[in-house]
């Protein structure tokens, strides 16, 4: 088997674990079990006409987006209690037809990659939501720390991330075929796992100060032409697959103390490496 085709496997694998966790049935006795587990507030699991949603003693949490409108707009309640929590997954590779969620004031907790492989045009926040914020597209915490989510089908070309951050986690920026630049602070230290798939991202510089770069972190941007890297890399995360399947990468530059250089070993790929040092 060749390296793109195992690699091709590894990506298979993460997608449809996600979707496996995201498309768990409801009343499953053993999720039940798992969930309870997790917390002894927990209930049980029910389904309304869009969403899937676990109750809780006093809230309830969005578990999946199960509806077909164009708009969602997740209500402040269900049932008599608030709406405090998205989980992971919740809005995970949603559907073309869903093109905008509205977020209500009563969300305190929005989990990692809730929005992951979305399709959305536009992501919103009740204007009375006090823990979350909208920067240029990009849903944050209201601190703007912590990057949560990005619309996949914005037509949003450039953004710049707020000083402060210090993780793109993983997934957050996939599958957004429009999105052309993106500016990183040098706060930015980790880069995660698929942060920027699929995007359409035609040339990168990461800062000094980003000290680990995900597996696949660039995978499938068929537009990208330069990569510069930072002589701060301490750990590259199978370097071979970060720009896997990039078919228009010319030159990657990098310092030697890295992996820079193994970057362009994935199949395929006709890129220069360039020494910085």
């Amino acid at each position: 088997m060749s390296i793109k085709i195992k690699l091709f496997a590894v990506a298979c694998i993460a997608a449809l674990s996600m979707s496996a966790v995201a498309g768990c049935s409801c009343g499953d006795d053993s999720v039940d079990a798992i969930k309870a587990g997790a917390s002894s507030d927990y209930e049980n699991t029910l389904q309304s006409d869009e969403f899937q949603y676990d109750v809780y003693d006093s809230f309830i949490a969005i578990d999946e987006y199960i509806g077909s409108g164009a708009v969602c707009e997740i209500p402040e309640e269900i049932d008599g209690k608030p709406v405090t929590q998205i989980n992971s997954n919740a809005f995970y590779n949603t559907d073309e037809t869903l093109e905008r969620v509205v977020i209500p004031s009563t969300v305190t907790e929005i989990q990692t990659n809730a929005f992951g492989a979305n399709k959305l045009q536009q992501i919103e926040i009740d204007e009375e939501n006090s823990n979350f914020v909208i920067d240029n597209g990009v849903l944050m915490n209201v601190e703007k720390t912590q990057l949560l989510a990005f619309p996949g089908e914005s037509e949003i070309e450039e953004v710049e991330i707020s000083e402060g951050v210090e993780v793109i986690p993983s997934g957050v920026f996939s599958n957004c075929p429009n999105l052309k630049r993106v500016e990183i602070p040098s706060t930015v230290k980790q880069i995660e796992t698929f942060a920027f798939m699929g995007s359409g991202l035609t040339d990168v510089k990461l800062p000094e100060g980003v000290e680990e770069l995900g597996m696949g972190a660039f995978w499938g941007c068929v537009n990208l032409e330069t990569l510069e890297l930072p002589q701060s890399l301490k750990t590259i995360s199978s370097p071979e697959t970060v720009c896997q399947g990039c078919t228009s990468l010319k030159t990657v530059k990098g310092y030697d103390s890295t992996d820079a250089g193994k970057i362009i070993d994935a199949d395929g790929l006709q890129a220069e490496y360039v020494s910085l040092g």
